[in-house]
């Protein structure tokens, strides 16, 4: 059985292996500190983007550190794109409460 994929599901695909691998590598010398890198910000994008908003919200709330404009966007972005407007404008208010400055995302 064959499977074939589109470039967009291939490369998208792609980046969740190859984030997983480098996470799993990673772990025992950076273990937390890689969500902080930016790391966290990739996740949840590839997660949103492949339709995964069950593992994207995951990966925003283990983010240790304080949430930068960056997580806050991929989050926000994902839940729009998949219609949960509602949840993203929940989170924007969040995002605004605790005095993250928006970006022009």
């Amino acid at each position: 059985m064959a499977f074939t994929f589109t470039t967009e599901v291939a490369a998208d695909y792609v980046m969740i292996v190859t984030l997983s691998l480098l996470m799993a590598c990673c772990h025992r010398s950076a273990g937390p500190m890689l969500y902080v890198l930016g790391v966290g910000t990739l996740l949840i994008d590839c997660y949103a983007k492949a339709g995964r908003l069950n593992y994207a919200p995951r990966v925003f709330a283990q983010i240790p550190a304080e949430k930068n404009v960056m997580h806050y966007t991929a989050m926000i972005c994902g839940l729009a794109a998949h219609l949960r407007n509602y949840d993203a404008v929940q989170l924007f208010e969040e995002m605004c409460q605790i005095r993250v400055q928006p970006n022009e995302v």
